[in-house]
């Protein structure tokens, strides 16, 4: 009888203590689709808490986050050129800009219940995402990841 207690008790803990765990964490994991050599050509794919949410970003390119980017352009003596740049927005501003799908996310029964009350966590941990994966055109044609090149041809 007393074993039965026990066994009863470590099982509410344990429950308990894995709800816990997994209130903390927030997994949010985003991949776009495109490559070399055309990185303009794929798909967003996201998910947050095991759940697919990749119909959200249907037919959309870049994702304006902030990043370090490359142009990658011909001279007049066809030399190539390579070029680094700042471009995006910081945290802040893109979550204002892409709130309309973003409380979409939070709005999941299985997000909503996993996160609770923290979708400022939620929010940035799909900036952080979507910024590791996103890419900008290139008035060449060419696309470029922070800190890689990719070529539409």
């Amino acid at each position: 009888m007393v074993e039965d207690e026990a066994c009863k008790t470590f099982q509410a803990v344990h429950h308990r203590v894995e709800k816990e765990i997994k209130m903390a964490t927030i997994n949010a994991v985003a991949e776009w689709t495109g490559s070399y050599p055309c990185l303009c050509r794929g798909e967003w794919k996201l998910y947050v808490q095991g759940r697919d949410f990749s119909e959200l970003l249907a037919g959309r390119g870049e994702m304006n986050t902030a990043g370090e980017y490359q142009s990658w352009h011909f001279e007049d003596n066809w030399m190539e050129v390579f070029e680094s740049y700042q471009d995006g927005l910081k945290y802040p501003e893109w979550e204002k800009e892409n709130i309309d799908w973003l409380s979409k996310v939070a709005a999941d029964p299985v997000v909503a219940e996993e996160v609770g009350s923290r979708t400022e966590e939620l929010y940035r941990a799909v900036y952080e995402a979507i910024s590791e994966e996103d890419w900008r055109h290139n008035s060449c044609g060419a696309a470029s990841k922070p800190n890689q090149l990719g070529r539409c041809e």
